[in-house]
């Protein structure tokens, strides 16, 4: 399950030789929480965040100065908006050009309202990002907006998740997409479409210039998947991301048309298949791998995640992202590959000197000691460009002894995976004297991922009570050329150590964003989060 994917490897957050946890996070937020204070102290005290609680005269009055640090708005849902208030907003975001982002999900609008925002769309030409209604928006409401969305020239990107959408919705954004020229970015995940609201949504697609499609858990079968492939087929841009996620009737049979219009027509850089249990059944993962293989393949991106395709196609599949000359992240998730199969993936990788793949998520695939060691010491080749490695939730503690290998590769004078800066084995059960011989290796061996800068062991046996010795492992590790960060305080199988890896790396990913909040406070756009309300 996803709590198990094993982004506990990407943690750059503390010092070597502490165990990594909740509180690892604490210095990225305090250093958000500095951002926000001095937002709120440079800015006016009555249109800021979290100003008014009811009503949008503050707001309006701003759209109308066109203020330039009033650049991204979240509305948020304890905002009390009547509709007089959403009609005066309306008006004045009309002729406004420095609001670039507007998310107001969660509001419930009516039909003058609705009236309002669609005449908006149609005059506006500097809103970029909207995100609007709650689930009781339905069809009437995407209908509604569709007429200002066909003529508008500045929106990039429309979330409309969990709206209530049938195919009379998804007619009616159809036909607002053969209009319009500026849109590419579509969400419309977890809405009850089906196959008929697909197919009538992918008759207007193909005569759009949306890149970016997001149709997850909108109960798509084959039928859908087949309007799907027909529509990228005759698309006349390639696309850069298509998400068919948690689509539980697709089949194989779908899959492999959406595999053959991605060979017939332009392409997709990134797909994504997670939760689609039976989207690889039949040949489709073989007619993937065959399709990976092609030089002229655009896919960069590729994602399973409990998705398990039949014994006779995983080496065929795995073989084909080896040879991939595209690829750049494989996530390979819960789909009980096995040692075999990724001896076929680290054969293909050695074998393809145009291979780019950086990041390879292997979480979940019943791998042992013997898969993993195909990957590291088959070939110096194997994984000469991967930066990111995850093996998570496998059986690496089993099969062949991989601290005993390392070390006898090193020793012959061999450098190992010279690029690898994140290596994931958490969740192996792997025992305490596997551990320290590892580290052991790694302190004392320079050759031995020369790059690598985090090493995952949350979630192993050996380290749920890290001892004296241990610890004294992690700290000598110090002594590296690059200091090696050891995280090995995970919370256990229950879940914990997904939401903690995921709360981690949120804070580093809202560090790295609280510059751009810095600069919002200056004029520049600003973090939704951010931003006033």
């Amino acid at each position: 399950m996803d709590s198990k994917l094993a982004t506990i490897s990407a943690q750059r957050l503390r010092p070597v030789g502490r165990r990594a946890g909740v509180g690892a996070a604490w210095p990225h937020l305090l250093r958000i929480l500095l951002v926000l204070v001095l937002a709120c102290a440079v800015q006016p005290a009555a249109p800021m965040a979290w100003g008014a609680k009811a009503g949008a005269a503050d707001w309006c009055r701003r759209l109308r100065e066109n203020d330039k640090a009033l650049a991204s708005l979240l509305v948020m849902r304890t905002r009390a908006m009547a509709t007089t208030d959403w009609v005066d907003f309306c008006v004045a975001l009309g002729d406004n050009k420095e609001l670039k982002e507007l998310k107001a999900s969660s509001h419930k609008l009516d039909a003058l309202a609705l009236a309002a925002f669609s005449d908006m769309l149609a005059k506006n030409t500097a809103l970029e990002c909207l995100a609007l209604g709650d689930a009781e928006l339905g069809d009437s409401g995407v209908t509604s907006l569709c007429a200002g969305l066909a003529t508008n020239t500045a929106l990039r990107e429309i979330e409309l998740d969990y709206k209530g959408l049938t195919s009379v919705g998804a007619a009616a954004l159809a036909g607002a997409l053969r209009s319009n020229r500026a849109l590419r970015r579509l969400l419309v995940s977890r809405n009850p479409l089906g196959n008929t609201g697909v197919a009538a949504l992918c008759e207007g697609l193909c005569e759009s210039g949306v890149t970016d499609l997001q149709l997850e858990e909108v109960e798509m079968g084959d039928e859908g998947a087949r309007s799907l492939a027909a529509a990228l087929t005759n698309m006349k841009h390639i696309m850069s991301q298509v998400s068919v996620s948690g689509n539980e009737p697709l089949t194989g049979e779908g899959t492999r048309a959406l595999v053959e219009a991605m060979s017939a027509g332009k392409g997709v850089e990134s797909i994504t298949f997670d939760h689609c249990p039976g989207s690889l059944s039949g040949d489709a993962a073989s007619k993937l791998g065959d399709l990976l293989k092609s030089p002229t393949c655009p896919v960069q991106r590729l994602s399973f995640n409990a998705v398990v395709p039949p014994d006779h196609s995983k080496e065929a599949l795995a073989s084909g992202v080896g040879a991939s000359s595209k690829l750049t992240h494989a996530k390979l998730v819960n789909m009980h590959l096995g040692d075999a199969a990724i001896a076929s993936l680290a054969s293909s990788l050695a074998s393809n000197p145009s291979s780019g793949l950086k990041v390879l998520d292997l979480t979940g695939n019943q791998l042992t000691g013997d898969g993993l060691a195909c990957l590291l010491l088959s070939d110096t080749r194997t994984l000469s460009k991967c930066n990111r490695l995850v093996m998570f939730d496998n059986r690496v503690g089993t099969g062949a002894h991989l601290p005993t290998l390392l070390q006898e590769a090193a020793s012959s004078g061999r450098e190992v995976c010279a690029g690898l800066e994140d290596l994931d084995i958490g969740g192996n059960k792997l025992e305490k004297d596997w551990i320290l011989q590892l580290l052991s290796a790694l302190r004392s061996t320079p050759s031995l991922f020369p790059s690598l800068r985090t090493i995952g062991l949350g979630g192993n046996e050996g380290m749920q009570d890290a001892d004296a010795e241990v610890e004294a492992a992690v700290d000598a590790l110090q002594e590296r050329a690059i200091p090696l960060d050891v995280v090995y305080k995970a919370m256990g199988d229950d879940g914990k150590a997904g939401a903690n890896a995921r709360a981690n790396q949120l804070a580093v990913d809202m560090a790295s964003e609280a510059a751009s909040g810095a600069a919002a406070v200056a004029g520049a756009p600003a973090d939704p989060e951010l931003g006033p309300d």
